[in-house]
């Protein structure tokens, strides 16, 4: 059985220079976990998690998201992996892939 657990969308403004570009993104988060209980210690931890998501969507400036988009999806989604297996208790199981189910650049 497949264990998904589905974050609200992201939605924010690209900055260059701390200041806002004209240019958004829009991000769907679905989590791969490796056991169903889980998604009970995400719940836990959420806020901060949704804080660890934004602040690494949050430093990325206009030029990364110029770059092939293949490239950023992948560096974004390692590091949203990262972020959220350290919040989880030790030996709870593990997130296992991050999916995006919407990723746009406007």
């Amino acid at each position: 059985k497949v264990h998904i657990y589905e974050l609200d969308p992201f939605f924010l403004p690209i900055l260059e220079n701390e200041e806002e570009t004209g240019r958004f993104i829009s991000v769907s988060i679905n989590l791969l976990l490796s056991n169903g209980v889980l998604g009970k210690n995400i719940d836990k931890v959420l806020p901060i998690l949704r804080n660890s998501i934004y602040v690494i969507l949050r430093r990325k400036n206009s030029n990364e998201f110029s770059l092939q988009r293949a490239n950023i999806e992948k560096r974004i989604k390692k590091e949203i992996l990262t972020a959220t297996n350290a919040l989880l208790l030790s030996g709870a199981g593990t997130v296992t892939d991050v999916l995006f189910t919407n990723f746009m650049i406007k």
